[in-house]
């Protein structure tokens, strides 16, 4: 906290902001972490309480704390689910679809399940084949398995082992995932969806496993397609 010192010039809320936001990002203050009330941050930024609760707003905004009322300010724990949730407001402001999401899959994961199948470990098999199972389960339930479905993606990203890539494969299948639920016409066909995807599924397993990244790529990209299609009839909204 002894890194924050006075600033006076009529732009004084953004300098508050940048040195909040450097103080975090270089570690000064971690997730969690609380800060000063807003009488102390004035104090110590020699500012008002305007200007401090003005910059806080902006930081709140930008994902890096969390105002809680009664509570105080504190260091966000950033994550995919934040980040998606920031992303998923742009895109719904833009029009965007679901077939739009699938499209930059299609570009990106298929490549994602090539560098899995070098890197794979027997942790990460382990974890997918749980994945398998936990799935099966809530089909033979009659149920869709949306949330199992994504977890798949995002255990195959996570066996990259690249921070980056599992982040951002994170927050693009939770985008795709909260615009599947909230725009499908039918909870039988999400369901036949997942069945279809099950099955798919399990073949990337076996490239995996035998770290065949060829067949993995082709695999991931030829289910990416099909998944495709099959939103398109039950997707209300723009088509492909």
């Amino acid at each position: 906290m002894s890194n924050f010192h006075p600033v006076s010039t009529p732009k004084i809320t953004n300098l508050i902001i940048d040195q909040i936001r450097e103080i975090i990002l270089s570690g000064g203050l971690k997730p969690k972490d609380k800060l000063p009330s807003e009488r102390e941050l004035g104090e110590r930024f020699k500012a008002s309480r305007i200007a401090v609760r003005e910059a806080l707003k902006n930081l709140e905004a930008s994902g890096l704390i969390v105002i809680k009322p009664g509570s105080g300010v504190f260091v966000a724990e950033t994550n995919s689910k934040t980040m998606s949730d920031s992303l998923y407001s742009i895109l719904r402001i833009q029009n965007t679809s679901l077939n739009e999401i699938t499209e930059a899959r299609l570009m990106f994961e298929p490549r994602v399940a090539y560098l899995a199948a070098e890197r794979i470990t027997n942790k990460d098999i382990q974890l997918l084949e749980a994945n398998i199972k936990k799935t099966e389960s809530v089909l033979n339930s009659r149920m869709q398995s949306t949330n199992e479905n994504i977890e798949f993606h995002s255990l195959v990203a996570d066996s990259v082992h690249n921070t980056l890539i599992s982040l951002t494969m994170r927050t693009m299948l939770e985008v795709a995932r909260v615009m599947t639920l909230e725009n499908s016409r039918s909870i039988k066909k999400r369901v036949t969806i997942s069945i279809e995807s099950f099955n798919r599924h399990k073949l990337i397993i076996e490239a995996l496993r035998q770290h065949d990244s060829d067949k993995a790529y082709q695999l991931m990209r030829d289910h990416i397609v099909e998944v495709q299609a099959a939103l398109k009839g039950a997707i209300l909204g723009k088509s492909a």
